[in-house]
């Protein structure tokens, strides 16, 4: 799995990112994000399965029904959006097999990583827009009252 690296330094990164906002809701997004990754990579080195499409349905689910319960954002729609397109992709991957075809592993997972890249960029590029937005809050907030 060559992805591995350097999607452990982008949750790494989006988790930091979320930290940095001081706001609750991109810290969850963020950490739902991040407690799927680690679920799914300790699956997969526990049982040695590399295609756990059934195991992504329940997985996705559960994820996708968290961020949709009461999205406050389109953003976190989205994700919770995202999720649920994973789920189909799963579901499928899993219909090919149970129907006793061959399905083609490589493009599930390439699409499945794809997703994924999807879900780390839109936090991590909604926790830097806030937090720009926070420190130019702050540089002209700090600036409005040096002049009086």
């Amino acid at each position: 799995m060559l992805d591995f690296a350097p999607f452990v330094v982008g949750v790494a990164l989006c988790l930091a990112l979320a930290l940095l906002t001081h706001d609750r809701l991109i810290l969850r997004c963020a950490s739902i994000l991040a407690a799927v990754w680690a679920i799914w990579s300790a699956f997969i080195a526990a049982t040695g399965v590399y295609d756990p499409w059934w195991f992504g349905i329940g997985l996705n689910i559960i994820a996708g029904g968290i961020l949709l319960m009461h999205p406050a954002t389109k953003t976190q729609a989205f994700l919770g959006a995202t999720y649920c397109v994973q789920v189909a992709a799963s579901i499928a991957y899993g219909g090919v097999i149970m129907t006793g075809g061959m399905p083609d592993y490589d493009r599930w997972y390439e699409f499945d990583t794809i997703i994924g890249w999807v879900q780390l960029l839109t936090v991590g590029g909604w926790a830097i827009g806030h937090n720009i937005r926070r420190f130019l809050r702050g540089r002209l907030y700090f600036h409005s009252f040096r002049n009086l």
